[in-house]
């Protein structure tokens, strides 16, 4: 019993000695820094800042010199890359806190063999991205594989190795192919060439990859003053050149990849960027146009010419309307008794939109405030421009009226220089009155959510649900804060109708963490009111804002009328860039189908962290 009780003191003894800081400073094992402050926190701060140091002279010739920027110190360069790894959040380094009269020191220590696993963190970021641009070439959406695969590089580069494997390849020298591959492979091909205006051309391209229509891509070309973005999406672009880039025999254009103004939507790619050195990619294309530009003929103004092609067969029939300057083919159904009032409503939007006239718009709907509103705030913020002069569009019943599917435009965002090619869709009620208007998603993702609701037969339910998206990126794009608000608002928000419309039921779902990694309730409300508070800020001092999603996904809880949506949002303004993910689970028990449940978790990448629609119980 003595020996035992000798032994445990003796234990007790060397532990003691392995936790003081002279035997961690001497063991020759350990990391370590010290800080001294008023509070522990800053102490702390300081106190890793110093074992950052210490770390660095070891890890400094593990660093590739060809990825670091060498303008600075090399060894401050690669501090200031371990930096970036959030040392802080490592749980295994250790803490001793010594009160000093009115101060505190505070001593970190880390095991050296515990160095790797500080660079795990950055592996799993780069294969979460990776994957993510695996699944975007694998969609043709080009313009974000492009992004992601070069925002990997950028992470790469902060790792002190020669290979990153996964399945089964080295991602340092797989991930620079892939970009070049893409780069190499989109083909351009000019599909239309006309003068719109004696100072102002349009360039319709088809663009492929793979000889496959792409979903969405982004490139650049100098028009002679400026280096213009430009964006096109479902295997189309339009350019419009102004000025005296309309006498151009030629255009040169250079696909997007470095995504600078987008670095910061990744925290660490942007905290890195001038840090590492980011490689350059060249496949510049070159496409020769028509010498000699025909010009549109500026028709005057017509009697209205209707023909109604009579089908008594039970298929989609076509109705034309030749009126002005454009003209408007509609594809419809036998259902829709208000054809004509529809082609009426359209063309007097047209009109408007082709002269960008806000006078009009206050004329023709004085006496609806809301749609003045609208139309007004979709001019001023995104200058869309009709494409071309035949408006062929498709009309759908929906929950609430009628819907024409689609209107081309390219919308300008001059802070930006950027040119996006979007498609506008118009909502009309039972008797054939427009009443709101939206920027609409791409073909391919409307496509797939109506392949999906034939195995659930509830098309209904998700043609609401993608119009609730495109209404809700609309209000981003025409800064319409009420209906944002309405989304993150505490209660249940009913989405039917064009104005989102708050009521007194709160918590019709729990939430419930499925995963370590995923956020409580609580942080999740703190960032939305974050989140709309910023909104509010940049609002008011921003120019240009453009939003997009790069993935949506909508799923069915088992037999219920319960959805989940998961989207990838995109946010790029004058001066501010960011990126998350958005989930909404919206109910459609009643006849007014309710948003329960809202999240909002910005710069966020680990498939564990997110919120799904497996999260929530229902307490109805």
């Amino acid at each position: 019993m003595k020996t035992l009780l000798l032994l445990i003191m003796v234990s007790t003894i060397i532990i003691a000695q392995q936790l003081s800081i002279p035997f961690i400073k001497n063991s020759g094992q350990y990391y370590y820094g010290t800080g001294i402050a008023i509070t522990e926190q800053e102490a702390t701060d300081a106190a890793l800042s110093e074992l950052t140091k210490s770390i660095a002279v070891r890890v400094t010739s593990e660093f590739n010199r060809d990825v670091i920027e060498t303008s600075k110190d090399f060894n401050e360069t690669v501090k200031s890359i371990l930096n970036t790894y959030s040392i802080a959040t490592i749980t295994s380094h250790e803490k001793i806190v010594t009160p000093l009269d009115d101060k505190i020191e505070v001593f970190v220590y880390l095991n050296k063999s515990e160095v790797g696993k500080i660079f795990e963190s950055r592996k799993k970021l780069v294969y979460d991205i990776y994957q993510k641009a695996q699944q975007y070439e694998e969609t043709l959406n080009i313009g974000y594989a492009l992004k992601s695969y070069y925002f990997a590089i950028v992470l790469m580069n902060s790792i002190p190795t020669n290979e990153i494997m996964f399945a089964g390849k080295n991602l340092i020298t797989e991930i620079p192919f892939r970009i070049n591959e893409i780069l190499n492979k989109t083909k351009f091909q000019l599909k239309s060439d006309r003068k719109i205006e004696d100072n102002e051309r349009e360039l319709i391209f088809t663009v492929t990859y793979l000889d496959k229509p792409v979903q969405l891509i982004e490139f650049t070309f100098w028009d002679g003053t400026n280096q213009v973005q430009v964006r096109g999406i479902d295997g189309e672009c339009v350019v419009r050149l102004l000025g005296g880039s309309i006498k151009f025999d030629k255009i040169d254009i250079n696909l997007k990849y470095s995504y600078y103004e987008s670095r910061d939507e990744v925290k660490e790619v942007g905290d890195l960027w001038g840090l590492v050195v980011k490689p350059t990619f060249s496949f510049p294309i070159q496409i020769m146009l028509n010498k000699s530009i025909p010009v549109s003929e500026k028709k005057k103004p017509v009697k209205e010419k209707i023909d109604v092609k009579k089908d008594d067969l039970p298929r989609k029939k076509d109705f034309y309307i030749d009126k002005g300057y454009y003209k408007l083919n509609l594809v419809y159904g036998d259902s829709c008794m208000v054809i004509q009032k529809i082609g009426e409503e359209t063309l007097k939007f047209l009109e408007i939109l082709k002269e960008s006239s806000l006078p009009k718009v206050e004329q023709y709907y004085s006496d609806d405030s809301f749609l003045k509103d609208k139309i007004t705030k979709l001019i001023k913020f995104n200058n869309p421009a009709i494409i071309g002069e035949s408006i062929d569009a498709e009309i759908n019943k929906t929950f609430t009226g009628w819907e024409l599917r689609k209107i081309r435009v390219l919308n300008k965002y001059k802070t930006l220089k950027k040119q996006s090619s979007e498609y506008i869709i118009l909502d009309f009620d039972n008797e054939g009155k427009i009443y709101d208007v939206t920027f609409g998603v791409l073909e391919n993702v409307y496509d797939k959510v109506q392949e999906q609701a034939k195995y659930g037969n509830d098309w209904i339910n998700r043609q609401t649900i993608m119009k609730f998206v495109e209404k809700y990126r609309t209000s981003f794009l025409c800064r319409d804060l009420s209906t944002i608000d309405s989304l993150f608002a505490d209660e249940a928000v009913i989405i039917v109708g064009r104005i989102l419309r708050k009521t007194s039921i709160k918590d019709g779902y729990k939430y419930l963490k499925i995963s370590d990694e995923q956020p409580e309730a609580s942080y999740i409300q703190y960032t939305k009111r974050e989140y709309l508070r910023n909104l509010v800020n940049l609002f008011k001092r921003t120019e240009d804002i453009f939003i997009g999603y790069s993935t949506m996904e909508i799923i069915r809880k088992n037999i219920e009328k319960v959805y989940g949506i998961s989207m990838r949002q995109n946010y790029n303004s004058t001066s501010y860039s960011d990126e998350g993910y958005l989930f909404l689970l919206i109910d459609f028990e009643d006849k007014q189908p309710q948003i329960y449940v809202r999240s909002w978790q910005p710069k966020e990448w680990d498939e564990q962290s997110l919120i799904r629609l497996s999260n929530f119980n229902i307490n109805r």
